[in-house]
């Protein structure tokens, strides 16, 4: 006699895809941020900035996996990375100076339209 094994009822249920935020920093870089929001609104923000070199998207799992515990994430590429408007070249030179003192605050304050 062949042993019946049980069957799942439904396949696992896949997560919402994030909402992408437009972003715009003060000298006019643009990239996109990631929000995978907690399903309670009053929920905790974790913002989180990857690391440098490292596309956002790299940490999409991470994110999923905090929001179905009860953490909003919002993940952000950095500038020169994933979404970002700009590249580094010979022309186009910037460093943590820009990050922290342009992109950073872009992240707080989102704005949809950029100029």
């Amino acid at each position: 006699m062949t042993p019946v094994t049980a069957m799942p009822a439904s396949p696992p249920a896949q997560p919402a895809p994030p909402e992408i935020l437009a972003l715009c920093s003060a000298d006019g870089h643009t990239v996109e941020a990631a929000l995978y929001p907690a399903a309670d609104p009053a929920a905790p923000v974790l913002l989180f900035f990857s690391a440098l070199g490292t596309g956002a998207r790299f940490y999409r799992h991470f994110a999923v996996a905090l929001a179905a515990a009860g953490i909003t994430v919002c993940t952000p590429d950095w500038r020169g990375i994933g979404s970002s408007s700009i590249r580094a070249s010979r022309r186009r030179d910037f460093g943590y100076r820009e990050l922290v003192e342009a992109d950073a605050p872009a992240v707080f304050h989102p704005v949809s339209q950029c100029q």
